[in-house]
């Protein structure tokens, strides 16, 4: 039988994606519809977890970037309930970014990692077949 080298082990923990006690935040694909005729981003928040940041953006576009932070008054959310847009002008025919922070105000106390997530998705805000739509990238 073959020995596993000690590189040979480090190779396949890492290239397996096991990452014990990795404090990074893991992030997760919102989906994104068309309600009422205005874009739509929702999440699914866990136990205490509260909206800490939204970032809307228009890649090579910085000028049309909304950026909210949300301290000690994260607002809370529901999976059943749209993402707050603020009333950003979106524009037909242009892509967008939107970035969500959910953070736990217990797991931050308890001083458990990670104690945030992040949604994300890219869309293309376009006309299809008579209808508004927003077109996952």
């Amino acid at each position: 039988m073959k020995r596993i080298t000690p590189v040979s082990a480090i190779i396949l923990v890492v290239s397996c994606g096991m990452h014990s006690n990795d404090p990074r935040p893991p992030h997760f694909r919102a989906p994104v519809s068309i309600v009422n005729g205005k874009v739509c981003v929702k999440v699914q928040p866990q136990n205490d977890e509260k909206l800490s940041m939204l970032i809307i953006g228009e890649p090579g576009n910085e000028s049309n970037k909304l950026s909210k932070v949300y301290s000690e008054d994260a607002i809370s959310v529901t999976s059943d309930q749209c993402i707050p847009t603020y009333d950003y002008r979106f524009t037909v025919g242009n892509v967008y970014t939107f970035d969500i922070i959910l953070e736990s105000l217990d797991k931050r106390k308890k001083g458990i990692v990670p104690y945030s997530r992040i949604y994300g998705t890219s869309f293309l805000l376009e006309y299809s077949s008579g209808k508004l739509s927003a077109s996952p990238l």
